[in-house]
């Protein structure tokens, strides 16, 4: 089975962004500026959303095309 890269990259950046949230979390208490913190985590996460989708419609893209060029080429 072949590791997808619309798994590993968002699974990976989500690992990050968990890590920097906790890093930061103890500035966060300090401060108490909720928009900043939360709303960092927020984009942050929207985007790696949007990232996900686009990787699994080029890799669905991908294996269509694959097929096809499958299909034509047992067709000669």
């Amino acid at each position: 089975m072949k590791i997808r890269k619309s798994i590993v990259l968002p699974g990976a950046l989500i690992v990050y962004l968990g890590i920097i949230a906790y890093m930061a979390f103890p500035e966060y208490q300090k401060n108490q500026n909720h928009f900043e913190y939360f709303g960092t985590i927020a984009g942050t996460l929207i985007i790696i959303a949007i990232l996900f989708v686009f990787l699994r419609k080029r890799e669905k893209n991908s294996l269509s095309s694959q097929r096809r060029k499958d299909a034509s080429f047992r067709r000669r």
